[in-house]
Parts: structure tokens; sequence; C-alpha cells
């Protein structure tokens, strides 16, 4: 057998290696772990979510006649109507994106069913058309965004697993969403809401969509950095965009059409979430910007937007 020698500084290196493998062996053992869920189950993670999220929000007791909100305003946080600028904002939004943007038949009837709601709100203030989670004052709460946010179940989830010493994770999150509202899911989501909303909040909102409306920022001064018009971009994204909730960002005007704009922070989320007839964005470790048209096509750089907007070609 060949003997390999190794420089101190080499050993050093390789000791450390081991023992930090080890060291994360050991901690993530049973857990889920966002990188190591494939695409289709995080899919699936948000669906669960987002049905779980909808029972607590229209839950009602059946014996008193509660609503949510009976428990709820004892927090600091309620189920109410937005304010008239959110619905206004909103209306203009929804309505560009349907008579402007290439959008799927699914797309187009939830932005059309959005639409109706938001202008029934209006026209209706005392009904509840629209209800979103408010803090006091009528300010919008970040629970608004626990529905399907998967870092958020997955710390949800993990909580659960290392409290019961589970070791199959991927066999428990078959159940865990099991119940309705008596499911261990929604016990946790409601505990999140009440008691936990402000540290989910710096712990992982202010990393997933804080860092994603960073990253947004960054591509549109990229854009402009280039040359593109900023009269030829609009950003969708915000606190409860109806357009961004069906997975527009943005959209950019090109050879005189509007084009969907996702915006992901890296290249494994942006290949997997490309809009209909539109392009995903990603920065790259070295903060440049590729955008892909195609999942069987390689990425390209964004200075091809810019260039090719501005000769009258297509940039797919």
């Amino acid at each position: 057998m060949k003997k390999i020698r190794l420089s101190e500084s080499e050993l050093v290196s390789l000791v450390k290696t081991i023992i930090m493998e080890q060291f994360t062996n050991v901690k993530n053992e049973g857990k889920l772990v966002y990188r190591d869920l494939s695409y289709d189950e995080k899919e699936k993670i948000k669906r669960e979510g987002e049905k779980v999220f909808l029972l607590i929000k229209n839950f009602r007791d059946e014996k008193t006649g509660n609503d949510i909100n009976h428990w709820l305003m004892k927090y600091g946080l309620s189920v109410s109507v937005p304010g008239e600028s959110f619905l206004i904002k909103n209306i203009q939004d929804v309505t560009f994106a349907l008579n402007n943007l290439p959008l799927s038949e699914k797309k187009r009837k939830n932005l059309q069913e959005s639409l109706d709601f938001l202008q029934l709100q209006i026209e209706n203030p005392d009904s509840k058309f629209i209800v979103l989670f408010h803090e006091e004052k009528n300010e919008w709460s970040i629970c608004n965004m626990f529905d399907n946010n998967v870092i958020l179940w997955i710390n949800l989830i993990n909580n659960r697993i290392e409290k019961n010493n589970i070791s199959d994770s991927k066999e428990y999150l078959k159940t865990y969403f099991q119940g309705g509202i008596e499911s261990e899911a929604a016990h946790d989501l409601l505990r999140a809401m009440l008691f936990d909303r402000h540290i989910h909040k710096e712990k992982i909102f202010k990393k997933t969509w804080g860092g994603g409306k960073e990253t947004e920022k960054n591509f549109y001064k990229e854009l402009i950095k280039l040359g593109f018009h900023a009269d030829d971009f609009i950003i969708f994204s915000g606190e409860g965009n109806f357009v961004d909730r069906n997975g527009i960002d943005a959209a950019i005007k090109c050879n005189g059409k509007w084009i969907p704009v996702q915006i992901k922070p890296n290249q494994n989320d942006a290949i997997n979430t490309i809009p209909y007839k539109g392009i995903s964005v990603y920065p790259t470790s070295s903060n440049e910007f590729y955008y892909f048209c195609d999942k069987k096509e390689p990425s390209k750089n964004i200075s091809n937007i810019v260039n090719n907007c501005a000769i009258g070609l297509p940039i797919c």
C-alpha cells in the first residue's frame, strides 16, 4: 500500500474537516435539512402549509361562534380587512398583470379571482372578502408569510423531531400535517403566530424574505447600470402582493412586450421556478446576475437582456 505523506497544515485541515462532518451529522441526525429536500418535497410542504394556514385563518368555534380573533387579539394580533391603499395598489398590479403579461390558464384564473375579491372589498368596505393578519393599529403582520415558507416549516417540524426523539424525519413528515385544525402542524403554526412571530421574523424572514428583497434591488440596480431603462421595469413583490404570490416578482419590457420575471437567491431555485413565457433570475457568488428561459438550456448573463432589447432581438 502506498503511503500518503501530509504536511502539518494539511493534517490539521483534515482533522478539522472530519470533526466538522461528525458534528454536522450529529446535529442534523433525524432532522430535515433544506438543501437535502427535493424541489417536489419543498413544494409539498408549501401546499400542506397553505392548507393549515387557511384552517387557522378561517377558524370558527362551532359551539361558541367565536372566530380566530377571539384568541389572536389577546396577543396583539387579528385577522381583518387591509387598508384602502393596500387594496388599491394590488388592484393596479393585478390589473396590469392581467392586461400585459403572458399567463398560464391557472395563473390567469387565480389573478382574476383575486381582482374580483379586491374590487368587491373596495365596493363593500364593511364586508370581509379580503382578510389578512394584522398587528395592533392594523399594521401588516409577518404572519401573512407563514403559510408557505419552507424554512419556517422545517424549523417547526425539527422542533417536534427533537422534542419527541424522532429518527425518521421523512416518515414523520407524512403524518405531520394530517388532522386538520387539530394536527400537530396547526398547533405549531398557531403557537408560532401567537408567541414566536417576532423571533421567526428576526431569525428566518429577514434572511429569506428580506434577503429576497435585497436580491431584487440588486438585480434592478444591475440592469440600470448596464443601460436598461427604468420605465421598462416593474416590481410586484412586497407585503402581501397578489401578483408576487402567484410567482411573478417583476416584469421587464422588451421589444414592446412585457415579460414576467421571477427573482431567486440561487441557481437551483431559479431553474425550478421559471414563470410561463418568462425568465427566472439569480445572482452568482461574484454578484453577477444570470437568467433561465428554459430548464433545458444554459443560463445567460443579464447583459444579454439589455443588449438584445436595445436592438430588437428576443432575450430567449
